[in-house]
């Protein structure tokens, strides 16, 4: 009879290598023959496992089969060779979960490094999971404490305060419930209405305490002076902020007080609660709302519950949710209770039992839902738990009175009309501009799109009839302007002043104010108040020798300021000057450029200051934006920024410079591109990036020079402090420029590798959320514009790209990205303007000229061609609107191939006249032609070049002209 025995094998739950060790040692017991080890194996391993050998062995029979070979074809089958990469993965995920136990975790954590093959590393890699993967912060920081440790010392280690915990914890409960039972109204008053609940899992074990265990002189070291609980200092206690009810101190509780020798009831002051999800012991929940002495009440909420309406506190902080015995007699006698106690406490420690909790229908609004509702013998008011909140999606929304700020508001503005009227306001000192060098610069104006000279020209005759500007015959100096189109189609001048006047005017030295001096300004405030200036720099007057610097150069003359432009870079220290003296002596008051901050130390104060601030800018002739009406560095280091975009995403870093090279950043930012801004050229994308970065930390750049640094090479010359706006730039980088144009700065070019910190800020983009905020070029879109006066919308052109096979090739590479090469004939004038070239609303635009797929091409010349204006003035129209790369090709045909063209076109220039050289002899040259037709006869005349001999043949057609001559020389 064989020793042992052993169960059919499982192939759903068993392992096979576990099983072939038992089989091999029922083999060794039982001293069975070689010869008999296959079929001792096809005996054990039971009919489902034999069924699949027979199948793995097909056409063979198992029986032919060695021993080994049967363990390995199952183990292939059963057990495939595993990829190490994932096996450790999954074992670097496992760590221990609530409530298990030192025990089971280790377990599990062996059972997945068996497949990981870390070899002699074993005990290593369990040591560093084990410990980085425990559920107890406080269990793992004391095992990171230790210098030097090995696998079996943090198992040891962890086991024994695992050990030390539990016992810690059901000292606590014993202790608790005997206090409970001794005091008999420290439970009584907690349950009472508006007391304080603590649910758990715990009462059985604190019940099955005999007695409560003796507190040593060690456990007493251990407890905490401001709760009297276990595992953790006074210093980092939950209730260190908590005042006491016996002695009204704050930083303890009543049961550790050491001022009185009684305990108060816990009636005398309902009003101070507590909130907290656990204690160090798992078994307990603590819940209630947080309510203090300040008048604050708690947030109720109408539930129907089993058809009956019920008022529940809402209380964020519990867990669960319950009802005391006397409510659910009353109202709910008729649902029965299932058993299931919780351990409840108060903050006294003492022990509250449950009766159970009851499955009720609840419906809140629109939404029921199936709940447990727990019932405790003297409970309070009936108790909203998060599990109810989260079930019913219930949103607590705290409601701020914001109507006394907006009539506060418009008080103001009745009570200070010029401050807050319309229209620029005027500082009744002006400001002067002093050159370097008295070297005039004259830029001439720049050619305009024929379609924005309207727009230009009545934006000048605006800005003329306010008085900003007035036109001038000559000008020593001039600025050519640069319009930008605004999101209501409106055009704004601005005045490229970084290639003209910038480079030679000096630089207005004035401390702008540290964040530390603005904090300590506003410092104690209650309530704060911003104003911002209304067009702020234009509300400062030029003096008359420095209007004539800012002079602007446009296609109708030339236009000198009367008021501050923008764009010079020597204004912004200049303007902080004007404020600070503007608004000196004004308590709580800060003042950062055009914005200005007031506070107070309470309500009255910071409307007397509010007052004050407007009373001085009253005098001063300034205003302010009503609209913009609203409610915290080492200044003297270099400052440098660097941005990169991405295909989704923008990032950049703020470092500051230190003497031995070193950066250390300030501040980041980085956003996600919308739809809209994905669609950008590259070079857009990393302009983009430039700006979004200037505007994110314009309150530590503006005013002051900084170094901006990107790793794309073009725009270091495109937006360069001293280069111009190019001619045939985009009106998207335009705006770029214009805006950027205001800040004193020096582009560096920087490798890719080298900037890395802002490349990964760009390529770490949050989820992006519901409510996108709109690009704020695509209603001011180059496109947008154009479509105004094209002969065809940009759907049109939009879906006749996608059908061109070329250019659905290139709105490709566009979108995801160019070869590095390209050697196709008809890519590479693509290839070379690839920079430029973008998309915008589905089409291909090249700067801001629309590409032209091939199938709409004749209509557009034939509406270039319109009128016959000839071959320059063709090109020019087009130049300003499309793009193809055949374009003045397309166009010379066109015009050559049109007859009206050709016979207007001018007579070609007469030649020079040719004379011959006279002849040596007669007869050495011959001028030859034919007279007729006369009277139908065509006559050949010959005249000797020599003698003026003249033969006269008649011939009966010009085509026997050969025969003639032959036979004139013959004869």
């Amino acid at each position: 009879m064989p020793i042992g025995k052993i169960e059919p094998f499982n192939i759903e739950s068993q392992n096979w290598d576990s099983f072939i060790r038992r089989v091999k040692q029922f083999i060794l017991l039982n001293s069975i023959d070689d010869k008999l080890k296959v079929a001792t194996l096809l005996t054990l391993v039971g009919s489902e496992c034999y069924n699949l050998i027979c199948d793995l062995c097909s056409p063979a029979e198992p029986e032919t089969k060695k021993f080994e070979e049967l363990v390995t074809l199952v183990k292939n089958h059963l057990e495939p060779e595993r990829s190490e990469i994932a096996e450790r993965h999954i074992f670097r995920q496992r760590t221990q979960q609530q409530g298990e136990s030192i025990r089971v975790y280790l377990h599990g954590l062996k059972h997945l490094a068996k497949t990981c093959n870390f070899g002699n590393t074993l005990e290593e890699n369990l040591r560093d999971q084990f410990v980085s993967g425990l559920y107890s912060e406080e269990m793992r920081s004391r095992l990171f404490a230790e210098k030097s440790i090995n696998y079996k010392r943090a198992v040891e280690l962890a086991t024994a305060l695992e050990a030390a915990e539990r016992h810690a914890s059901t000292a606590c409960a014993s202790g608790g419930a005997s206090a409970g039972g001794a005091g008999g109204t420290g439970a009584a008053a907690a349950g009472g209405e508006g007391g304080l609940h603590r649910f758990g899992s715990g009462g059985a074990r604190a019940r099955s305490a005999a007695a409560p265990v003796p507190m040593t002189v060690t456990s007493q070291r251990r407890l905490c002076a401001r709760c009297g609980k276990t595992g953790h200092i006074a210093g980092k206690c939950r209730f260190k902020n908590y005042t006491c009810d016996a002695c009204g101190q704050k930083g303890h509780l009543k049961v550790m007080c050491q001022g009185k020798n009684e305990l108060k009831s816990a009636k005398e002051n309902k009003g101070q609660y507590f909130l907290n999800d656990s204690d160090s012991n798992d078994d307990c929940n603590f819940f209630n709302l947080i309510t203090s002495n300040d008048g604050d009440g708690p947030y109720y909420a109408n539930l129907v519950v089993e058809k009956v309406t019920c008022k529940f506190e809402i209380d964020t902080g519990s867990k669960i949710s319950a009802i005391s015995k006397h409510f659910y007699d009353k109202h709910f006698k008729h649902v029965p209770i299932q058993t299931k106690l919780l351990c409840l406490r108060s903050y006294t420690g003492d022990v509250i039992e449950t009766i159970g909790y009851i499955v009720v229908m609840v419906i809140c609004g629109s939404k029921s839902a199936m709940l447990k509702l727990f019932i405790i013998e003297n409970g309070g008011p009936p108790l909203m738990g998060r599990t109810w909140i989260k079930k019913l999606k219930i949103e607590i929304v705290e409601c701020h009175n914001i109507s006394d700020s907006e009539s506060v508001a418009k008080a103001l503005r009745d009570e200070f009309p010029e401050v807050f009227a319309e229209g620029l306001g005027t500082f009744k000192s002006p400001v002067s501009l002093h050159l370097k060098v008295e070297t005039p610069v004259f830029v001439k104006a720049r050619p305009l799109p024929l379609a924005l000279r309207p727009r230009v020209e009545s934006e000048l005759k605006r800005l003329e009839y306010e008085g900003v500007i007035y036109k001038v015959e000559r000008s020593e100096y001039g600025t050519p302007i640069v319009p930008v189109l605004k999101s209501n189609g409106s055009i704004r001048i601005c005045g490229d002043y970084k290639i003209t006047i910038n480079p030679i005017l000096k630089d207005f030295h004035y401390p702008l104010p540290r964040i530390e001096e603005l904090f300590a300004t506003l410092g104690g405030g209650e309530q704060y108040t911003k104003l911002d200036l209304s067009n702020a720099f234009q509300q400062c007057l030029l003096d008359k020798k420095s209007q004539p610097l800012t002079a602007i150069t446009t296609h109708i003359g030339t236009f000198i300021y009367k008021r501050v432009p923008f764009g010079i870079k020597c204004i912004p220290e200049n303007f902080q000057k004007i404020m600070e003296e503007t608004l000196s002596g004004l308590p709580s008051t800060a003042v950062f450029a055009d914005d200005i901050c007031v506070t107070g130390k309470d309500k009255t104060t910071h409307l007397a200051n509010l007052r004050a601030v407007l009373e001085r800018l009253k005098q001063n002739g300034l205003r302010i934006n009503f609209n913009k009406l609203l409610a915290h560095y080492d200044p003297t280091l270099p400052l440098v920024l660097s941005v990169d975009s991405s295909a989704y995403g923008l990032g950049a870093v703020l470092a500051q410079r230190y003497a031995d090279g070193s950066e250390r950043p300030v501040c980041c930012a980085s956003r996600t591109l919308n739809a809209a801004e994905q669609n950008y050229s590259q070079l857009d994308k990393e302009a983009l990036a430039i700006v979004f970065g200037v505007r994110k930390h314009h309150q530590y750049l503006y005013g002051r020079q900084f170094i901006l640094r990107s790793d794309h090479r073009p725009l270091s010359y495109i937006l360069g402090p001293n280069k111009g706006i190019p001619v045939t730039a985009a009106s998207r980088l335009q705006r770029y420029a214009v805006q950027l144009s205001a800040y004193n700065f020096k582009i560096e070019f920087i490798k890719s590798v080298q900037n890395c910190h802002a490349d990964a800020l760009s390529r770490l983009p949050l989820n992006p959320t519901r409510n996108r905020v709109k690009c704020e070029d695509s209603d001011c879109s180059y496109l947008n514009f154009v479509q105004e006066n094209f002969p065809l919308s940009f759907k049109d052109i939009k879906i006749e790209t996608a059908k061109d096979s070329l250019l659905s090739k290139i709105y490709g590479y566009v979108m995801f990205g160019w070869p590095k090469t390209s050697n196709i004939e008809t890519e590479k004038a693509y290839f070379n303007r690839k920079e430029n070239i973008c998309v915008d609303q589905g089409c291909l635009i090249w700067g801001y000229r629309v590409i032209i797929p091939k199938s709409l091409r004749l209509s557009i010349l034939k509406e270039i061609h319109d009128g016959h204006p000839g071959i320059v003035k063709m090109k020019q129209i087009a130049r300003n609107y499309v793009w193809w790369e055949t374009l003045d090709v397309d166009i010379e045909r066109t015009v050559q191939e049109c007859v009206a063209c050709r016979s207007q076109r001018s007579a070609p220039a007469p030649a020079p006249l040719h004379s011959w050289p006279w002849p040596e002899e007669p007869w050495a040259r011959l001028n030859l032609d034919f007279l007729g037709p006369f009277n139908n006869k065509y006559y050949l005349v010959i005249v000797d070049a020599y003698t003026k001999w003249i033969e006269v043949d008649h011939v009966s057609g010009t085509r026997l002209f050969t025969k003639k001559i032959c036979a004139f020389w013959l004869t």
